[in-house]
């Protein structure tokens, strides 16, 4: 059976937020959903992450924002979690196929704490049973015209229910806004690096992205973005806090950041 990173991730190769591992025997794989949901698992691995980033800044770690680091740990955690899918859904616009039962639940999905926002995500085995998709991403362009029918709704709409909305609600999560900002930040990521990686997938991309955040803003029940998602003038509609952090300031923010014009800061 071949593992998930070579039958999930899009070609050509979309970079580590987009891999999917196997569950290899005798790796320190623990349960995603669990861990975000436990404040004891999650105080730990933000004790870490505050330590590592207070050490980069050669500061001490109580000089660390831990509201604005859990915020920004977050948005990494939801471009982890989101991306790999994305990229699926690339790989099953043809006809007629379902790409809702493609979409894993939280629960189904385990990781490693390697210190990185990449870090190694895999399926729960049982997920491996089900039949990967097969369509390749170079033929997805030439079939783009069906990136809006039933099926991509369907798996817009998956998405947004098993992994969105968990994600909104975790026990790291710093506010609703920020929340709810940071997975739309997550798909505009996500779309945003196919299309640099494969121009040739920017309309389906696109397409499959605006799904989510049509599926995703329905469900919050008020808009969360301005602009093209997956484009220049994409803005969300809070912030992450990452200019909070140690090494930034207000004058550099995110590229699609709510602040970006209010302030005139620069992209960092």
């Amino acid at each position: 059976m071949p593992s998930p990173s070579a039958s999930r991730v899009s070609e050509p190769d979309l970079g580590p937020f987009f891999r999917v591992d196997a569950m290899t025997p005798g790796a320190d794989w623990r349960p995603l959903g669990a861990d975000l949901a436990s404040r004891g698992a999650l105080g730990a691995w933000i004790d870490r992450a505050r330590e590592r980033t207070a050490a980069a800044g050669s500061l001490h770690s109580d000089d660390v924002d831990v509201r604005a680091l859990c915020a920004v740990l977050h948005l990494g955690v939801c471009a982890r979690v989101l991306s790999p899918w994305i990229a699926s859904a690339l790989r099953g616009t043809s006809p007629g196929r379902s790409t809702g039962a493609d979409v894993p639940t939280l629960d189904q999905l385990f990781w490693q704490d390697d210190g990185r926002t990449t870090f190694p995500l895999a399926l729960a085995p049982e997920s491996l049973a089900r039949p990967a998709l097969a369509t390749p991403v170079a033929l997805a362009a030439s079939d783009a015209s069906v990136a809006v029918n039933a099926s991509v709704d369907h798996f817009a709409r998956a998405l947004v229910d098993r992994l969105a909305i968990p994600l909104t609600s975790t026990a790291l999560t710093p506010s609703a806004s920020i929340a709810w900002g940071n997975v739309a930040s997550a798909l505009h990521g996500a779309a945003r690096t196919v299309v640099r990686v494969d121009p040739g997938q920017s309309t389906a991309v696109r397409q499959i992205a605006d799904a989510c955040l049509t599926a995703l803003t329905a469900a919050r029940g008020r808009p969360l973005t301005d602009g093209r998602i997956g484009t220049v003038s994409f803005r969300r509609r809070s912030c992450c806090q990452l200019y909070r952090l140690p090494g930034n300031s207000r004058d550099t923010v995110c590229g699609d950041c709510v602040l970006r014009e209010r302030t005139g800061a620069q992209h960092g």
